[in-house]
């Protein structure tokens, strides 16, 4: 095989030995990478699931409350209390205290 190179190149052609040296070290380096990456991606998984389940848990507990707060508000308005007043307690927009009411069948005030 290295006779196959022309004149002086065949100092350049790598050895067998060469040749299996540097093959055990590109797959051990692989192997290395893959290692550190399967470390870290499942780090990451992990991660991703306790955020993923921490989320969840918030949203389900928001949706619950702002459902309350939807029938708080219907409530306070077939009492009679002001749109502007329920808006200053909720923070919410008049348009949107409106978009309840309507959707409840109750004019706004």
């Amino acid at each position: 095989m290295a006779s196959d190179l022309p004149a002086g190149h065949q100092k350049y052609m790598p050895t067998t030995w060469h040749d299996a040296r540097c093959w055990a070290y590109q797959f051990a380096k692989r192997l290395a990478n893959l290692a550190r990456v399967s470390t870290t991606d499942d780090t990451l998984r992990q991660s991703l699931a306790e955020h993923g389940h921490e989320f969840q848990a918030v949203r389900t507990s928001y949706n619950s409350v702002r459902a309350r707060l939807r029938e708080v508000i219907v409530e306070a308005l077939r009492a009679g209390i002001p749109q502007k007043d329920i808006v200053g307690a909720t923070g919410y927009t008049r348009e949107a205290v409106r978009q309840i009411a309507r959707a409840e069948g109750i004019e706004p005030t």
